[in-house]
């Protein structure tokens, strides 16, 4: 818009400019030396009008120097910078007695609790998978202690609550209760996979020993080291 305004003004300079050096026509070298001279004003005055015109531009806050335009260092936005970090979930809630209704192998059921269900991997037990006998034999082994049951799930606290798969890792806990001696007995069924060779602990060297029950995984099976 103001390029436009400025446009007559340029042009009548120019105009004026152009009169002043009009050149006697018996006089070639001096008319050429005119038309120099003429080109030469016009350029300069086109220069002019472009300095004046950024200049209007910048002061009337419509040019890329413009104040709406520039974020100042204190006033960046600071969204990004406040988003919280992922919290780690809390185990409490997951924890506690949940109705086992599915084996899924050897090493992994799922449970239900209120109308929501997760995925259990048994805790620093590792299962042969590659024999498939074995790896029935889990599963059925498993399905004996906790199909159908009401079991307790347990977290490690050395441990992460989930693997990669996002399944839940816990030992998983029964209870026997015995009329006739009016006990209970509570049976770590990760311990007990080992016990009966259906799993082993720890699978390798390095791998995940328990903080919790260590002395009865290393009592109820071999170590492999």
């Amino acid at each position: 818009m103001l390029s436009l305004e400025l446009a007559p003004v340029v042009n009548s300079i120019e105009r004026m400019a152009s009169r002043s050096f009009v050149a006697p026509d018996s006089r070639f070298a001096t008319a050429r030396s005119n038309r120099t001279g003429v080109g030469l004003v016009r350029m300069g005055i086109r220069l002019g009008m472009i300095t004046l015109w950024s200049t209007a531009l910048g002061l009337t806050g419509c040019g890329p120097d413009a104040t709406d335009h520039v974020t100042a260092p204190g006033n960046l936005p600071t969204h990004a910078a406040n988003v919280p970090p992922e919290e780690p979930e809390n185990t409490a809630l997951l924890a506690g007695t949940w109705k086992c209704t599915e084996v899924i192998d050897g090493q992994t059921i799922k449970v239900e609790r209120d109308n929501a269900s997760e995925r259990v991997t048994l805790l620093c037990v590792t299962l042969d998978h590659d024999d498939d006998h074995r790896a029935a034999e889990a599963r059925r082994a498993l399905s004996e202690f906790v199909l159908g049951r009401d079991v307790e799930v347990q977290f490690d606290p050395k441990h992460s609550a989930r693997d990669a798969d996002r399944n839940l890792c816990a030992y998983i806990i029964v209870e026997e209760c015995f009329a006739e001696t009016d006990r209970t007995v509570r049976t770590i069924v990760n311990v007990e996979m080992v016990r009966g060779v259906h799993a082993e602990y720890p699978a390798k060297r390095g791998h995940f020993e328990s903080s919790l029950y260590h002395a009865e995984f290393k009592q109820a099976g071999r170590r492999f080291r």
